[in-house]
């Protein structure tokens, strides 16, 4: 589950942008057939106009509950205090998860940024310091069952402008980063990211705060890995990895001097990292880099989108690195897109079709959410005006299980046996890969397990459930998947 942050003050400031269910899979190891992203459920729209439902989405690891923003709601007389709210997929719509969350004081835009934890049971919140320049906040608050109520502390931050914010969980959603973007420990505008982790009911910082220098603005855009010891930011229009080495964060490889970013995503186990942006040669695309063991590797060519979409304004990672979410609000004059990309080995080649907007300047695509798979994208569209003028705001969740089936070399050979089974079996991969991982689901697109395997050619894979039809999902690092349909006695 790869959930990425929205820029949000780029569209709050009125800053023009720069020019569920698994399908029932019976195939054993051929490629999957091409397909389009279908709409999984209703829209999810606003409930009042000029909210800006999607500002920022999220969603879990499964694909099956998502977390939708609207930072210029209304509560009370607390004008543009904010809100959100979690859905669940119930298998034909969406239907909220406990009360919606709401933002309390005027021109906080609580909800600027939010992050769920794998399970969709925790969620991080942000909050400007609003007009009145009060601290900014980020407040995480757990699901017990029946609502939402605060996990520990509120954590707090020094804003630059109305509606900005950056927050990311880990995956457990015991750890989180922060940037504290209006920080001037270095000069003005300096920036800071913190990582705080859960100690009882307590957040306390991780190690020693990452400093910018004067006018760096670091923490503007980051990310934290699923295990919360790798963490990229920036750094004025450089981008830097930093590592957990037991006692404190140091630098992972060189800075990146990029292009003209406005996003940055790190893979699973903070081993690939992708920068994004609207600007990207005029058109927008993107940027991804692998480590090697020793420095960061282009893997693939420059990313582009087609002329004038913006696409990179937003993205999303899939666990494995394999899928790519880019949005690209300004596209086709601001109805917006969001595409989809998987790597086939030398390349990242869009898979499915594009998922546009449908009224002008429904700005689609500001906001874009993976689930774990890759599989499952959830899509933002606030709109861009003031006033709204009766446009559509929205968030809308779409699948594509051709995903799924990401075709690996020709040279990867493997076997399963026995198939049938009565509950183990073994998969023989025909050469030693470093990352192996299995994922096996169920007939209703449940996840049973998922076990990551290193340096392995064969793994005894156990299904624990009952008798019946269930795919496994072979994956192998950036190199692709093989999806097998095993039989259960």
């Amino acid at each position: 589950m790869k959930t990425k942050k929205i820029l949000a003050k780029k569209f709050l400031n009125n800053r023009t942008l720069k020019t569920c269910l698994i399908l029932f899979i019976l195939i054993s190891t051929t490629p999957l057939i091409a397909q389009n992203w279908m709409q999984l459920g209703g829209d999810i729209p606003g409930q009042e106009p000029d909210e800006k439902c999607g500002a920022s989405v999220s969603t879990s690891q499964d694909g099956l509950t998502v977390a939708i923003s609207s930072p210029f709601s209304v509560d009370s007389n607390s004008y543009w205090a904010g809100s959100v709210r979690v859905f669940r997929y119930n298998g034909t719509d969406w239907t909220l998860k406990g009360n919606p969350l709401t933002g309390t004081t005027t021109d906080r835009g609580f909800g600027i940024e939010v992050c769920l934890s794998a399970d969709g049971n925790r969620i991080a919140i942000c909050a400007s310091g609003g007009a009145q320049g009060e601290d900014a906040e980020v407040k995480i608050y757990e699901f017990n069952g029946s609502d939402w109520e605060q996990l520990g502390n509120s954590l707090f931050w020094n804003s630059i402008t109305l509606y900005e914010g950056s927050v990311k969980l880990s995956s457990s959603g015991d750890a989180l980063a922060l940037g504290d973007i209006g920080n001037s420990t270095n000069g003005n505008d300096s920036g800071q990211v913190r990582i705080y982790t859960l100690t009882g009911n307590s957040w306390q910082q991780r190690g020693s705060a990452i400093n910018g220098l004067e006018d760096d603005i670091a923490g503007d855009v980051l990310d934290l890995s699923d295990d919360a010891n790798t963490i990229a930011t920036n750094f004025g229009k450089a981008i830097q990895v930093y590592t957990w080495n037991g006692s404190d964060w140091t630098p992972k490889g060189n800075l990146f001097n990029t292009y003209d970013y406005d996003d940055v995503t790190l893979g699973m186990n903070g081993n690939m990292v992708v920068v994004s942006g609207a600007g990207i040669n005029g058109n927008g695309g993107a940027q991804v880099f692998m480590w090697n063991g020793s420095s960061w590797i282009m893997q693939g060519a420059l990313i582009e989108g087609p002329l004038g979409s913006g696409i990179g304004f937003s993205a999303a990672l899939s666990n494995n690195n394999q899928v790519l979410a880019l949005g690209g609000p300004g596209a086709n004059s601001g109805l917006g897109e969001a595409r989809t990309y998987m790597y086939n080995g030398t390349d990242w080649a869009q898979v499915g079709n594009t998922i546009a907007g449908e009224t002008s300047l429904e700005y689609c695509g500001y906001s874009v959410s993976l689930n774990g798979a890759g599989n499952i994208i959830t899509v933002g569209s606030p709109t861009y005006l003031y006033g709204n003028y009766g446009l559509p705001e929205r968030a809308r969740i779409f699948r594509n299980d051709e995903v799924l089936g990401i075709e690996l070399p020709e040279d990867f050979i493997f076997e399963s046996y026995p198939n049938p089974t009565r509950g183990s079996f073994i998969i023989k991969l025909g050469k030693t890969y470093p990352e192996v991982s299995i994922t096996v689901y169920n007939k209703l697109g449940e996840i049973i397990s998922e076990k990551q395997y290193h340096f392995t050619n064969s793994i005894t894979q156990e299904i624990t459930g009952a008798a019946g039809v269930y795919i496994v999902r072979v994956s192998t690092g950036i190199e692709g998947s093989k999806i097998l349909r095993i039989i259960k006695q």
